[in-house]
């Protein structure tokens, strides 16, 4: 039921006519009246889902508006809309926001998380290329100034905390995709990157159709044989169909409510078998028996050291 609120609120995509469909005014506008009354964890990832996936600014723009009304607080719905502003190209939408963003924050350690996640946008090259984006991200460092102690300022701005705070590794796992983007924008690699998110797995102990899915949305061809329903049926397509793509795949869990059950070793020992592509794993601790190359959630040099371990794999 949330889902069709949702739907009823912001729109759909239809795939015959390959467009974004709306609904009257009035039925949008009362299921946006509705939505923060519904269960919030599942309304907050679709109104996710809808950033992430529609290229309508209007209904994003609406998506990001109702994630400042659902759940002050919610790492998830921070780190959403930390993730619009560092990437929409929008004006309106990265205004709206950030306008959300400031009603949702509550707690010193969220403004220094926010601090820390947006402080690369006040670069020299962004100030050059893209300055609305810069502006916007300086009034919103600037709003979490004034609501800091300046010793907590100092310190997330120049990321010297030892271990990141809860919070911070959250915003940091869900933004992992688009902040890994970015470091390769800057850092050209001879393979492309792609993120799997294992908190979506249905069937953690065999995920091979979502992976599959994943890797075709990323670019990857489809499978000859038909969709792959199994571990040894997607190494199979991995092997045969995509030994001439450059891709390397990152295995993380996006942080949910509630938490992500956690990966299934003897998937994972099972992956670590293809031939190719290259595959890693991030994890919140290390776990003995994998076979996969592991990297840890609280590790502050994160992005860092998967563009290394990303650009030793082509040498």
């Amino acid at each position: 039921m949330v889902r069709q609120v949702v739907k009823w609120g912001f729109g759909y995509f239809n795939t015959e006519k390959q467009e974004w469909r709306t609904f009257l005014d009035p039925i949008k506008e009362a299921a946006r009246e509705v939505i923060p009354q519904t269960i919030r964890p599942l309304a907050i990832a679709v109104l996710l889902e809808i950033i992430r996936t529609t290229e309508n600014e209007n209904s994003r723009r609406w998506a990001a508006d109702s994630l400042g009304k659902i759940d002050p607080g919610n790492p998830k719905a921070i780190a959403g809309l930390l993730e619009i502003i560092r990437t929409t190209e929008d004006k309106f939408t990265r205004i709206q926001a950030a306008d959300s963003l400031g009603k949702i924050l509550t707690t010193p350690e969220q403004y220094a998380g926010v601090v820390s996640a947006l402080k690369d946008c006040l670069s020299d090259e962004t100030y050059r290329d893209n300055f609305k984006r810069f502006a916007k991200c300086y009034e919103v460092i600037w709003d979490c100034a004034e609501n800091l102690p300046y010793p907590e300022f100092y310190q997330a701005w120049h990321n010297l905390a030892a271990t990141p705070t809860p919070f911070i590794q959250q915003c940091n796992l869900a933004l992992v995709p688009q902040i890994l983007n970015q470091a390769i924008q800057t850092h050209p690699l001879n393979c492309q990157a792609i993120c799997i998110d294992g908190s979506r797995f249905s069937d953690p102990s065999n995920p091979a159709l979502q992976i599959y899915t994943t890797l075709k949305k990323a670019g990857c061809p489809p499978s000859p044989d038909g969709k792959p329903r199994t571990i040894a049926e997607l190494q199979a397509y991995c092997e045969d169909d995509l030994s001439d793509h450059p891709i390397a795949l990152i295995l993380y869990e996006e942080p949910t409510d509630p938490p992500p059950q956690g990966f299934d070793i003897a998937v994972l020992n099972k992956l670590a078998r293809f031939s190719h592509p290259p595959m890693a794993v991030i994890v919140p601790q290390r776990l003995p028996e994998c076979r996969l190359p592991q990297f840890l959630e609280s590790d502050p040099d994160l992005i860092a050291h998967l563009l290394q371990w990303l650009q030793n794999l082509a040498r």
